[in-house]
């Protein structure tokens, strides 16, 4: 006999790409084949590992802590005493993360810091972008990028950005980040010696001496 699968449901139903979150799953099945007490049913999803492989009750809910990269399937297998197999899938949709301009003057910089090279000023509003990572400090959003670009992806601050759907320091975080650029070193000024001229010290004008006397011969 056909096992019976009566309730697999998910919340949210949509999901917020690359962003740490919770997912309620909730299932009713009846008549599974017992397995070491256990009904023999479980629930996979090839894009969630945390989910992949559970062993389930004939009924339950469960939540699991995901960060799904895209579009998500979950389905539930339940096997009936005879073996015959029922199954249900969901499919998950995803949206990407969102954050709205609110510095009219904020700026892009080519890594998370102001020590990286400035690229443009965003003046535009109302203007939307898509982060697909942060830094470790959560201060700076990695903007998504379009596939098979070649430049590194550009940087804003979080403080210049209101995030709609999701929470900054559960946005994944960006890997192999290039350092910045070594500054160039500031020459040491030079040390100018101006030579200087001393006055002449004036010389000794020497005293004549008085004529010597001449002795006159006597007659």
């Amino acid at each position: 006999m056909l096992p019976e699968i009566r309730l697999l449901s998910a919340e949210p139903s949509v999901l917020v790409q690359d962003v740490q979150q919770d997912l309620r799953l909730r299932w009713e099945f009846y008549g599974a084949t017992l397995l070491d007490n256990q009904p023999d049913a479980v629930l996979e999803s090839q894009q969630l590992p945390a989910v992949s492989g559970v062993g389930l009750s004939t009924s339950g809910l469960a939540v699991y802590s995901v960060r799904p990269s895209g579009s998500v399937g979950i389905t539930l297998f339940v096997r009936g005493e005879d073996g015959t197999e029922n199954t249900r899938t969901l499919q998950l949709t995803f949206e990407p993360p969102r954050c709205v301009l609110s510095n009219p003057s904020a700026q892009v910089y080519a890594g998370p810091g102001e020590a990286y090279p400035a690229r443009e000023t965003l003046s535009e509003q109302p203007l939307a972008v898509q982060p697909q990572a942060r830094d470790s400090r959560s201060e700076w959003l990695q903007l998504r990028t379009e596939e098979g670009a070649t430049e590194p992806p550009d940087w804003v601050r979080v403080a210049d950005f209101t995030c709609q759907n999701f929470r900054v320091n559960q946005l994944r975080v960006a890997e192999d980040i290039p350092p910045p650029p070594t500054p160039e070193p500031t020459p040491e000024p030079t040390l100018q010696l101006t030579p200087s001229v001393l006055p002449r010290t004036p010389g000794r004008t020497p005293t004549p001496l008085p004529p010597t006397p001449q002795r006159t011969p006597s007659p």
